[in-house]
Order: C-alpha cells, then structure tokens, then sequence
C-alpha cells in the first residue's frame, strides 16, 4: 500500500508541462550573479534529441577576450533526476564547477535528455511516450558521444577531462565499452558516487524494485513515461514541508535519506532550499527499471532486458549482452561514500575490478558519507573535491609536457638518438589524440533500442 500511494504521487507530480519553463533564465542568472560568465549550446543527437549545455568559460571577473583564450575542458555529467545546477547550487566556494572555473578550466554543464534543460526534439513532443523511450544506454551512446564532439569542435581541444556523479558516470561505462574510440577524447574521469552494478542495493530503491518488474512488461509495450520533472508543485510542497522550522522537516529529510543512505551530518538543511530550486529535474521510468535490472541480477552491468522474443531480435541472444569494461581503458579515480545506498561500496569494488586503469579507489570513511553527501555534502571539498582537483590538474600537467616532448622532437629530429624514438613517439601520439568519428551505418548496428 505505501509504495502504490507513493507511485501514484509520483505520476501526480509527472503531469504534462509542469517542468519550469523559466530555469535556464533562472540558472543564467545564479551563475550570473556569482560573477561567472555563462554560455548556453544546443546540441542535436543523431536520434534527433536537442540537450541543453551550459558552458562557464572563466572564473570570476574574467574579461571576455579571456574567455577565448584555450583552456583545458572539464565536462560534467550528473546524476539521476539531476541536471547542470547540480554543479553550481551551493556557490562558488563549495560548487566544484565553480572551483574548477576559478581553476583555468572551461567547464561545460552537460544535460541528457529528458531532464528540464533538454525537452526537445527535432520530431517528437514530450507528450508522445515515444520521446520517453530511452535509458542511460542512450545517454552512452548518443547524447555523451555528441556532446563530446561538440565541445572539442568549439573549444579546439583533442580531449578533455570528465567529472560524472552517478548516473553521469554509468553513462562514460556505457561510451566507453560501446564506442571505445571515445575514450582517447578523455583524457582522465573523476568518478564520484559511480552507479553500475546494483546487487548491493539498499533503502527505498529495494521496496521500488518489485513494482518496477512486476509492471515492466506492461511499460514495454504500452509505454514509458516522464518521472518527478521540476515544477512549481514540487518546489512549493518542499518549500512548505521542508523548510527549517516545520514540524515536517524531519519526514522530508527521512525519504531523502531512505534512498540516498543513512548519514544527517553532511548534508545541511539549509543547502535544500537551493538544491530544489532545481531538482528533481525529471526523467524516463525506462532508467530507473534498466538500473533495477542490475539489482535483480547481481553482478552484471548489461544492456536492457526487453524478454526472450525481442531479446533475439535485438541482441541475437536469449539474455542482454552485458557492457564489455575491459574496453574502458581511460585513466579513472573512483570516489564513494561508505552509507552509499545507490553506490554502495561493495558494487563499486566489484566496478573497479572489472575497469583496467583505475588509478584510485577512493572509500571515504572519515565521514558517515552517502550518495548525496559526495556533491552536496558540507566536507565534501577537503574530502573529495580538492584530491580530484588535484588529479585532474596532474593530468593537464602531464599533457604539457608530452606537447613540450613532442615539439622538442620537431625542432631536433635530425639529432635524435635511436634509443630514445620510442618514448616521443608515445609522446606524440598521447599529445596527438585523433578524433575518431563513426558511420552512420555503424551507429545503427550499435543502436539497441527500436
């Protein structure tokens, strides 16, 4: 009874049009006022989804002539129902994008489709549940794979480096197993929270899991549909219900914590009334039924599961091919919490064994730290933000001094000792980084989804 109450008010709060239609004006001007400047691009997927992105080029007070000056790129992914405000809500001493901005990077907000900021399509309306037919597969490989390309074409960079949280990071597995030709346009990943494999599962999303497979045959064949989009309903009964002093405060912050992990010290109430302005920021059904597929089979990470019949059409196979990570030879820390529900610690060991260059597996138990606390969390800064700064400044630096390698070899080839070809030729290839673009045919082989 508690979970169908809780669904249908979930399908309550999912009703057409109650997204915000003022939130990019409202998230221009947060960044605004902090003193940033901000950009926004539109890129159109190959299936013909419109995203949303959100560029900061430079810190603060940065002169526009500054902007144009080539910078090393930082994109960020986010999470479930999560959007690009998640990187900037809490200003600019606590936002790791605005910290990174401060930084000499040019930071790029990413949204996927479907969340507030990218509800278009060069066909279909949000009213037809054929717009919500998609995973964080498609996130992988269509609307990662695009934005890349996107951003190394306007900022004339060959790689940048990748910041995910959760979802944003299941979708890089997804890029980088499928379409492995990306991963040599990523340079390094910050992982936080990274979502994959889910037997480990805890909280509320357990008691979600029998509803979600015991409907999904229904949703497969009659459709999917859009779940907790932002809108001026659920920011009023948060601001109502969840602000300091109410008596309901408590309950608000008991469902919280019943999905995202046990732990009330990090996460400072205060911060919550910023945090909605934006969140949720909505999503397919389709995502959350393809993540609880991970907790019904634990141990795999494995495309969607749409039964024998069209299991064999799709995949030539009985069951859904799992994701192969081998592929995923990127440079990449791992960063959790260890009252991580969605991440849990155990899932997240099972990840990095299966990843081959996973340079640090960071369980941070100097605080009671769950999934939220690793972007939102009130020690989040000294206890993850600064070491991934300081990995991601580590890369950069490496990348300088292979180009330094490689112009140095230019100007002295003729002198060259034999001994050392070998070593600024791996140079000048790590420096060089080619861009890779694929068929059109080659994408629809790869496509799962009809």
């Amino acid at each position: 009874m508690d979970i169908a109450i809780f669904l249908i008010s979930l399908f309550i709060c999912s009703t057409p049009g109650s997204e915000s239609s003022d939130a990019t004006e409202k998230l221009v001007k947060i960044v605004s006022n902090y003193g940033y400047p901000i950009e926004l691009h539109h890129v159109t997927t190959r299936d013909g989804n419109i995203l949303q992105h959100h560029r900061i080029p430079g810190g603060r007070g940065e002169k526009k002539s500054e902007n144009n000056i080539s910078k090393p790129v930082v994109l960020m992914t986010h999470s479930l129902l999560g959007c690009s405000s998640d990187w900037i809500v809490l200003g600019p001493k606590r936002s790791l994008a605005l910290l990174l901005a401060e930084d000499g990077y040019d930071i790029w907000l990413c949204n996927n489709r479907g969340n507030t900021f990218s509800k278009n399509h060069t066909v279909l309306s949000v009213q037809d549940t054929e717009f919500w037919n998609f995973s964080w597969h498609e996130f992988g490989i269509f609307d990662l794979t695009a934005t890349i390309d996107y951003i190394l074409e306007k900022s004339g960079q060959k790689d940048l480096t990748l910041v995910c949280f959760s979802q944003g990071c299941t979708q890089f597995f997804v890029m980088g197993s499928i379409r492995p030709e990306y991963n040599k346009k990523v340079r390094f990943v910050a992982a936080l929270s990274p979502a994959a494999f889910l037997g480990h599962l805890k909280g509320a999303g357990v008691l979600l899991n029998s509803f979600a497979m015991d409907t999904k045959k229904h949703f497969d064949k009659m459709g999917y549909f859009e779940l907790m989009p932002s809108s001026p309903f659920i920011r009023e009964m948060a601001r109502i219900f969840c602000r300091d002093g109410m008596i309901t405060q408590d309950i608000c912050f008991m469902i919280i914590f019943s999905i995202a992990g046990p732990g009330t010290e990090d996460l400072s109430r205060s911060d919550w009334k910023n945090i909605l302005e934006f969140s949720p920021a909505g999503c397919s059904w389709k995502q959350i039924i393809h993540f609880l597929l991970g907790f019904s089979k634990p141990g795999t990470f494995a495309h969607y599961d749409y039964g024998l019949i069209k299991n064999l059409r799709l995949y030539n196979s009985s069951t859904p091919p799992v994701y192969p990570l081998e592929k995923v030879d990127t440079p990449i820390a791992l960063f959790h919490g260890l009252h991580d529900y969605l991440a849990p610690p155990e899932d997240v060991e099972i990840l990095s064994k299966k990843l081959p260059n996973v340079v640090e597996n960071n369980l941070i138990s100097a605080k009671r730290l769950n999934h939220l606390d690793l972007i939102y969390g009130q020690s989040v800064r000294a206890l993850v933000f600064d070491p991934v700064m300081k990995l991601i400044s580590s890369y950069r630096d490496s990348a300088v001094k292979n180009i330094e390698k490689v112009i140095k070899y230019s100007a002295n080839e003729e002198h060259e000792e034999e001994e050392g070809v070998s070593d600024v030729q791996q140079a000048r290839e790590t420096a060089d980084r080619p861009r890779v673009f694929s068929d059109r045919s080659h994408w629809l082989q790869l496509r799962t989804h009809g």
